[in-house]
């Protein structure tokens, strides 16, 4: 199943955005389409995705590496999608100003943005992505189920010769 990364721009506006605002009202469709294309690399590049290429916004199965589950999973878009909304707020915060100062004459004027909120966002974001890599099984997997006879284990069990259990 092809997926195109314009179907999940709204999704990531949503991610960046508080509700019924826009903190980049001037950014269009094709720069968050643009991030997470570049998001869907990097998950690549770091073994998340695999199986799957990326051609103009287009994301479909990769002919050349064939993988038994090759379609890219809702949890695997939604990664697609924080992963990106985090480097749009990380580029933001690199380019925030966290003093602005102005005098005119004996008045003055200043503003400060504490470092050390902007830090606890980043620190709360990359905390977010990490607990969900590390719940998300890991994608390069084939999808392979592994179901164990527990009958035979229990039968197993009570002949000493066969059974590694001790106890019962």
């Amino acid at each position: 199943m092809a997926v195109d990364v314009s179907d999940l721009v709204d999704q990531l506006k949503r991610e960046v955005n508080p509700p019924g605002g826009s903190l980049f009202p001037d950014a269009i469709d094709s720069e968050y389409e643009g991030h997470l294309a570049d998001s869907f690399w990097e998950l690549t590049v770091a073994g998340y995705i695999s199986g799957q290429t990326e051609n103009e916004g287009i994301i479909t199965e990769d002919v050349a590496t064939p993988v038994a589950a090759n379609d890219l999973s809702r949890p695997l878009q939604q990664l697609m999608i924080i992963n990106a909304g985090m480097r749009i707020i990380r580029i933001a915060l690199i380019n925030l100003d966290s003093l602005f100062r102005s005098q005119a004459g004996p008045v003055e004027f200043e503003v400060r943005k504490s470092a050390l909120t902007l830090n606890s966002a980043m620190e709360h974001l990359q905390k977010r992505y990490d607990d969900i890599v590390e719940t998300l099984p890991n994608s390069n997997a084939s999808g392979q189920t592994f179901y164990s006879d527990v009958l035979a284990l229990r039968d197993n069990c009570n002949t000493p010769a066969i059974s590694t259990f001790y106890g019962h």
